[in-house]
């Protein structure tokens, strides 16, 4: 608060002592400055710390201690309110009366600080002051006259020499509107507490020096949880206490959760619920003991001994938890406890994705200063008068630069320079502050924070050097100099030996500049980095307090590095897994080596072009950085259900073909019908038969046999159409017989043996069809149906696919007979179904925020804009910009592809004329796949992917006019 001038005289006139103005100025500078950076720090290291190696359990303790940032930051503006108002006596010695005078310098402490209950000056003669903020509710409900917005209960015990420590009168209850202007005035109610000196804060406070916190209890006045912050006033039989509501603390609590069933609660040492969020029933606006929370996962974590910060699992409820205990060591209460239970099942694994949930830390930490009163104002002429204005702008949190103040007097005008400095040293560690806790980007972190510190701390250059973890070494990542810097040029790269000392203050240089090197040490104490300081050999820069301050913003710097660190690993860690995923795919067929490779690329290419672009029809179209992982992520996976299908179907490459070509059992049976003709004309001799006719018989059998076994094999490879007399020609070939001497039944596999159990055995010798469609080719499903029809009960994604009548049919004229290709429909549902597999796979993951999306657009690239596609068949109003890019990328991807064994690869003519066919048919996007010819992109991706033999003409205008006829 800011005395007036008659208070300030009366202030010296019984203080009986004075400090010189510029020693005045001086000690309020450098406490603003060390409560700033004591505040900057702490913010810092609390919001990075504790974070542990293993993904699922370092998420977990990471949210506790950013529950413990929480309540830290809410204690933290209460004491340094509490320091500033109980250094200052000067408005505290009149007595309430002058106190109420200079209550509208208490406004700006509750506008900082909304959490603040009331501000109670408690005197030891019983006077005391309680001043509350009232909300227009609240005014309404104690009948507070119109425009109430502070009420203060006064008693005014009188002054005596000795004043039991009784109660006195309920006082008096004084209104005053926002300006502070008293407005009206009655009794306080009877039942009101009325005597401050019986309350734990003030004998504690008037027993032993500094600040004293309550343990958390019910506010008597308000009904509300919270502690009691409390110091005596320097100099006055006084005792200033703040009352801390802790009753939005639950409400902040249900805001960290990391799942939804996460149980969190605050305990005190006695087993009493502070705040609580999760699932049970609400708490009582009162603390309760833990067990009428009626919560059994966190009654059970209360029972368990376990280190604070160390996660232990149990079980509860019926379910599997992961719980953490943390200690609140913060100045509202370090014997708080916060415990913490979630759910097994709804752990996130990444600890970026956990990290991504944090909430920002706030844009800077509000510190004021105490206002420079006016000291004979008046008498000190003009210039005194503007220097209080410019602390009071300071005190508003107006840091800008003020206009020069000239004055004869030279502790104004050092004064003057002073709080210039701090403004500006302010306004750089804000957002020095701002940066730590925003720029995700470790290189535009540390020039930007390296750039505040250098100017803040008045050095001339900064510079930090990384460790290199591959070349062991020190690298140098960041270098700042101010203008005007002239000092020596700093090596690329450092040896690891400098961070053997704590810290080394370099000789000065002749150019008169002096350096200071700190080793940058993460929380396990192993190194980081360095910083190196580079500024003027004076004073101020050699003495030890300039070396502890440059040490412990290495800290935070450290942290803030570290902290980055861990987010790019398990990015790189997520990437890597997907990669991983994508390339086992590949591996597990010679004959798709690349694609789940390819496909990302030629996508990302688009999409990227697309976003780009300036004019055209896509000028609109942007991409996030998170929508475009979330892109990169799903075009990598879209074929990941693919490790659950057969690989003997997907390689496919004959219709016979299941596990191995089964053409060289037909080709068998060929060879032993050859057989029989020529043993059948041996005996035609051997009985006397005329040797010229059994011979042409014997001629026209062999022409027939291979003619017929040369037509099965053309059917077998699939590479033309089955028309209707090829398929009557097979049937008649399958009609022709052979005869089997030995049993099919020996030698078989348990499941061989077990399939054909319902099927009895022919008597031998057997006669067999040259083509057999037996019953025992065809293998029922086994077991759950696969829920992929519509309108199927056990279908919870919307597929509509049409399921065939069985799961396998190995009939070998049914397979010669497919009329396109080499796969039947029950081969290719196994083909299609490794999109839903996709799909569940993916949906089944607990993605983290802005990665959401990835099953959709991983399961989406066999949709068709006339909505004929599967899995789900979406049509075009249900499919995203990239979502349909993925299926353009697919399906060219596919065609062009030189490894595939069931066909061979297109040129970039005959595929481009294929897209444009499927764009005008209703299967792809037609302006995607406009702007994909015209974009020419599809001439990048054959320079890298396609064979020399693939590249020719593409007649790009002519393709495009018939799409846009089409259209």
């Amino acid at each position: 608060m800011i005395p007036s001038s008659a208070s300030a005289r009366r202030l010296g006139a019984r203080a009986g002592w004075t400090l010189p103005l510029r020693l005045l100025f001086a000690l309020a500078v450098v406490t603003a400055m060390v409560l700033l950076s004591s505040a900057l720090l702490w913010q810092a290291w609390t919001h990075g710390r504790d974070a542990l190696l293993s993904a699922t359990l370092e998420r977990a303790a990471l949210l506790g201690q950013l529950i413990t940032e929480r309540v830290e930051n809410r204690a933290l503006p209460g004491t340094v309110a509490l320091e500033i108002l109980a250094s200052d006596g000067s408005a505290v010695t009149g007595g309430p009366d002058m106190l109420l005078d200079h209550l509208g310098a208490l406004r700006p402490v509750f506008a900082s600080m909304p959490f603040l209950s009331s501000i109670t000056f408690a005197y030891g003669d019983g006077n005391f002051v309680r001043l509350m903020a009232l909300d227009p509710a609240e005014a309404g409900r104690q009948s507070a006259p119109q425009g109430t917005r502070f009420l203060a209960h006064v008693i005014e015990a009188g002054i005596r020499a000795e004043q039991p420590a009784t109660g006195s009168s309920a006082g008096v209850w004084r209104f005053f509107d926002k300006d502070m202007r008293l407005i009206g005035e009655r009794a306080a109610p009877a039942a009101l507490p009325r005597d401050p000196r019986r309350r734990d804060w003030y004998v504690n406070a008037m027993a032993a020096p500094g600040q004293h916190v309550t343990a958390p209890y019910v506010f008597p006045s308000t009904g509300e949880v919270g502690v009691t912050a409390s110091r005596k006033v320097a100099g006055v039989d006084a005792v200033i206490g703040l009352d801390l509501s802790l009753t939005d603390i639950a409400r902040e609590l249900q805001g960290l959760r990391p799942t939804p069933g996460t149980e969190v609660a605050i305990v005190d040492a006695a087993g009493w619920v502070i705040a609580y969020a999760g699932t049970a029933s609400a708490m009582p606006d009162m603390i309760v003991p833990l067990r009428d929370l009626r919560s059994g996962p966190l009654v059970v974590l209360d029972g368990i001994d376990m280190p604070s910060r160390r996660p232990a699992s149990f079980s509860a409820d019926g379910q599997e938890w992961l719980g953490v205990k943390t200690q609140l060591y913060s100045r509202v209460d370090q014997r708080n406890t916060l415990v913490m239970a979630v759910p097994r099942r709804e752990v996130l694994a990444p600890l970026r994705a956990s990290l991504e949930r944090q909430m920002w830390v706030s844009g800077g930490i509000a510190l004021g200063f105490i206002v420079i009163g006016w000291f004979a104002g008046r008498r000190l002429g003009q210039g005194l008068n503007e220097l209080a204005l410019q602390a009071q702008r300071l005190t508003r949190f107006d840091f800008g630069r003020p206009a020069k103040v000239g004055s004869f007097i030279r502790e104004i005008a050092d004064f003057h320079q002073v709080l210039d400095a701090v403004g500006e040293t302010i306004r750089d560690f804000l957002t020095t502050s701002e940066t730590i806790a925003c720029e995700p980007q470790l290189d535009r972190m540390l020039e930007q924070v390296l750039a505040a510190t250098v100017k803040g701390t008045f050095c001339t250059r900064g510079l930090v050097y990384l460790v290199d973890g591959a070349r062991r070494d020190l690298v140098l990542a960041a270098n700042v100099r101010e203008a005007g810097d002239a000092s020596a040029a700093m090596p690329e790269v450092l040896s690891l030996s400098v961070l053997d000392a704590p810290e080394q203050v370099a000789p000065p240089e002749p150019d008169g500049t002096q350096r200071l090197s700190l080793p940058l040490r993460d929380r396990k104490g192993r190194p980081v980095g360095l910083l190196v300081l580079v500024h003027g050999a004076d004073a101020a820069h050699r003495s030890g307090a300039f070396v502890a301050f440059a040490r412990q913003l290495s800290g935070t710097l450290a942290i803030s590095i570290e902290t980055r660190r861990l987010m790019e690993e398990q990015s790189r860690l997520l990437e890597g897994l997907i990669h991983l995923v994508a390339d086992a795919i590949d591996a597990k067929s010679p004959y798709t080596g690349a694609h789940c490779r390819r496909v990302p690329e030629l996508a990302d290419m688009i999409v990227s072009r697309m976003a780009a672009d300036e004019d055209g029809p896509y000028r609109d179209f942007a991409l996030s950085e998170e929508e475009r992982r979330a892109f990169r992520v799903g075009s990598w996976l879209h074929d990941c259900g693919k490790v659950t299908s057969p690989e003997h179907i997907i390689d496919k490459a004959t219709k016979l073909e299941a596990v191995h070509n089964r053409i060289h059992e037909v080709r068998t049976r060929f060879e032993v019908l050859l057989r029989d003709a020529r043993i059948a004309h041996l005996t035609r001799l051997a009985a006397g038969e005329d040797a010229v006719r059994s011979a042409q018989i014997l001629v026209e059998a062999e022409a027939r046999l291979a003619d017929d076994f040369a037509f099965v094999a053309r059917s077998n490879v699939g590479g033309e159409f089955m028309t209707d007399e090829a398929l009557a020609r097979l049937a008649e070939i399958a009609t022709r017989t052979w005869t089997r001497h030995f049993d099919d039944r020996l030698g078989l596999s348990r499941e061989e043996e077990a399939h054909l159990a319902g099927h009895p055995a022919p008597a031998l010798p057997a006669e067999e069809h040259l083509l057999a469609d037996k019953p025992e080719h065809v293998r029922p499903w086994e077991g759950v149906r696969p829920p992929v029809e519509k309108g199927d009960p056990a279908n919870h994604y919307g597929f509509d696919m049409r399921l065939p009548p069985a799961a396998q049919n190995l009939g070998e004229l049914y397979n010669l007979s497919i009329r396109r290709g080499t796969l039947n429909d029950e081969e290719r549902f196994k083909v299609n179904d490794h999109v839903v597999q996709t799909y569940i796979m993916l949906k089944a993951l607990p993605w983290p925020e802005g990665l959401e999306r990835v099953p959709e657009l991983a399961a989406t690239h066999h949709e068709r804009m006339d909505g004929k596609g599967y899995p789900r068949r979406i049509a075009a109003d249900g499919l995203s910009l990239p979502e349909r890019v993925m299926a353009v990328a697919d399906v060219f991807e596919a065609l062009t592809a030189s490894d595939r064994p069931y066909k061979p690869a297109k040129t970039l003519s005959e595929a481009m004329r294929i897209l444009v066919s499927m764009g005008r048919e209703g299967h792809l996007d037609p302006q995607v796949v406009d702007y994909f010819l015209r974009s020419r992109l599809w001439e990048t991706y054959a320079g890298r992917f396609l064979r020399a033999d693939q590249h020719d003409a593409v007649d790009v205008a002519g393709l495009c006019g018939q799409l846009q006829a089409a259209a």
